[in-house]
């Protein structure tokens, strides 16, 4: 009978883990990746006497392509920070959950 008077140590140790683990993903859902950022791109123009070389691509087409690929990536950001958001907090409350049940078990057992 020592093993049954002795069990509420276990549920209140699965109380406390699975609370602290709800705390810890319900922080962790709050947490995002920041948005992507790309420097000024220099223009330099040829130097005094210089000869102007043109290879086909302007500066406003690099511009461009950087600012396109600079918007899909932080549309992806933002995608993969509600997805990681929601995942947290349904972990959070399954945990949660969890913790409770322990403690009514906790508190049935004594």
């Amino acid at each position: 009978m020592e093993l049954q008077t002795n069990i509420w140590i276990i549920w209140l140790f699965f109380a406390l883990f699975y609370g602290l683990m709800a705390l810890y993903h319900w922080r962790l859902s709050k947490k995002s990746f920041p948005q992507f950022k790309l420097p000024a791109i220099p223009y330099l123009p040829p130097p005094p006497g210089g000869i102007p070389v043109n290879i086909g691509v302007t500066a406003k087409d690099v511009k461009e392509t950087f600012d396109s690929y600079r918007d899909a990536f932080n549309s992806y950001i933002e995608d993969y920070n509600e997805s990681s958001r929601r995942q947290n907090r349904a972990a959070a409350g399954g945990f949660l959950i969890a913790s409770l049940a322990a403690i009514v078990s906790l508190i049935i057992t004594i």
